[in-house]
């Protein structure tokens, strides 16, 4: 067989190595000019630095470097299609951002301080389990900050801006503190205004509106009465979990575990809904078959299967804004929670127990 090296030039054999074929060697060819030029660019005498560009050898340069830079020209293009500073998008990985989607760093809110999850003690924070029985986590902390006790005097001093607000006619502000007493978090409030700001309202209107968020998310971050919990859920886990918000189509274990717990005279009937689109929500209040009725016995039954728990959007990804889900871990796994920070001070004792 001949050397076919000679069609790569110096150097453009490195990323292929003997693998010649047809493919590679076109993909060469087409890299060869763009590659040279870059060569030639980077010698500090070269007399390509001293002869003026036109476009096309412009843009040859740029390319060249680009090829023999792959990780600073990925991290340019997700910094330009993201628009985000490169410190901070760090940051938001390192911490778990983009939507929780790197990480399985998640928060909690308990009135209580402890070293590890207690099952004995669910349902007595703020109580409401409307998911599921188990334990509460969220990948926003303030969403974990919501799920604690409530804080009355918060709302109270809330009230009253809102009332001094619409006093003086300040609507904008008062409609802000009215979404606070509601209920809303920070991070949604945030949110709503930069939304409306890309409505088109006034500069004034905006300028009342972040204004009174500053003030009120500035008293939520000091309210008192609960411990907030930095948790630890290995991914692994989340992947086994039944997502209330998905297509039961799009969970094939899950399914698979519906189905073998159907009696035969309604399983066409299963199937049937299956193919309409039904979400795991469905599934966990109708299809859990011989569960019995409470949401204790349907949660441990999907924990004998190996579903560890459930995973579903918070409220303010219901509205297409945060893109930030919650967790359910079912009574039993607590195992797999390990605690890493309590009020943002490290756990001495955080261990994963195994």
């Amino acid at each position: 067989m001949a050397d076919n090296t000679g069609l790569f030039g110096d150097g453009m054999m490195g990323g292929y190595g003997n693998n010649i074929t047809a493919a590679n060697i076109i993909r060469a060819r087409a890299r060869q000019p763009v590659y040279q030029a870059a060569m030639e660019n980077a010698e500090p005498n070269s007399s390509i630095r001293n002869v003026p560009d036109n476009p096309f050898q412009a843009w040859l340069k740029e390319s060249g470097q680009r090829i023999m830079n792959p990780t600073d020209t990925i991290a340019q293009g997700v910094q330009n299609f993201t628009q985000q500073d490169p410190v901070d998008m760090g940051m938001s990985l390192l911490n778990g951002g983009m939507g929780g989607a790197l990480g399985a760093t998640v928060w909690h809110g308990s009135p209580y301080k402890f070293a590890k999850f207690d099952p004995s003690k669910m349902g007595t924070g703020e109580g409401a389990q409307a998911y599921g029985h188990g334990h509460y986590l969220a990948e926003h902390p303030d969403v974990a900050k919501y799920y604690s006790p409530r804080d009355y005097k918060f709302e109270d001093q809330i009230s009253k801006l809102s009332e001094l607000a619409q006093n003086r006619n300040n609507y904008p502000a008062a409609e802000i503190y009215d979404r606070y007493l509601t209920h809303d978090m920070p991070h949604q409030v945030q949110d709503y205004i930069k939304q409306v700001s890309l409505e088109g309202t006034g500069a004034k209107e905006l300028a009342q509106m972040q204004q009174a968020h500053n003030l009120a998310s500035n008293a939520y971050s000091r309210q008192k009465g609960s411990s907030i919990y930095k948790v630890d859920i290995p991914d692994e886990q989340i992947a086994k979990m039944l997502d209330y918000d998905k297509a039961i189509q799009e969970q094939p274990e899950i399914l698979k575990y519906a189905r073998s717990t159907l009696p035969e005279d309604v399983l066409q009937h299963f199937d049937n809904n299956v193919k309409s689109g039904i979400s795991g929500a469905n599934v966990y209040k109708n299809w859990v078959w011989g569960a019995g009725k409470s949401d204790i016995d349907t949660s441990e039954a999907l924990r004998q299967a190996g579903i560890p728990g459930i995973r579903y959007l918070d409220n303010g990804s219901r509205g297409g804004i945060a893109g930030t889900s919650n967790y359910v871990v079912f009574p039993g796994n607590e195992d797999m929670l390990t605690i890493l920070e309590r009020n943002n001070q490290p756990l001495v004792n955080a261990l994963r127990s195994k």
